[in-house]
């Protein structure tokens, strides 16, 4: 696979995908319960046999219970991972990976990058403010901010790669030469001048 089409922005969109992917196997909540709500069980706040019960699952509860993207987002995580692969795929397609009928150009794959990471930063931003469950009991963990910084990454690295295209390259006012006319000798140059031709009578 030749890279030769890519510019840095599309790594930096292709790395942001993958942890974008990676991130909805890490834990994303941490569910803790209250000190409070274990003594008053374990005090015997519910009665009867029911209380026994409540006392014995509370008691094999661990204080801390994780949540992987997968099990705390509610069709939020299939649509990370659809724009994660979204992503992968044009970039690697901009890169000549796929069939010659099957490529993208990179400015095209550069604005996928971008609009695609937007959409996800706004999905994980949205998740961290209203996580699901009362912020009493939930925590966020690393899973939501791998994701979030990988949103982060597309977009950023999709607009640096538009950049890097949309920019022509710039020419230098040394690299114009001079095609002899034919019938012209290499010594008539030297010295870095042209001899003005003879006057024809």
């Amino acid at each position: 696979m030749s890279d030769s089409r890519l510019r840095s922005g599309h790594l930096v969109a292709l790395a942001g995908a993958a942890i974008t992917a990676v991130a909805l196997w890490l834990p994303w909540y941490a569910l803790t319960l209250p000190r409070q709500f274990r003594q008053a069980i374990a005090d015997g706040a519910v009665p009867g046999t029911l209380g026994q019960l409540t006392r014995e699952v509370v008691a094999m509860l661990p204080e801390h219970m994780d949540a992987t993207g997968w099990q705390a987002l509610d069709g939020i995580d299939v649509a990370l991972l659809v724009i994660a692969v979204l992503v992968a795929g044009v970039v690697l397609l901009a890169a000549g990976a796929g069939a010659p009928g099957a490529q993208v150009d990179a400015a095209g794959a550069a604005r996928v990058a971008s609009v695609a990471g937007a959409v996800a930063t706004g999905f994980v931003l949205l998740k961290l403010v209203d996580p699901p469950g009362p912020n009493e009991i939930m925590s966020v963990r690393y899973g939501a901010w791998a994701a979030l910084a990988g949103g982060v990454l597309m977009l950023a690295g999709g607009r640096m790669a538009s950049g890097a295209v949309a920019r022509p390259t710039p020419i230098s006012p040394f690299a114009a030469s001079y095609t002899p006319h034919s019938g012209t000798a290499p010594s008539d140059f030297a010295g870095g001048s042209i001899a003005p031709p003879s006057a024809r009578r």
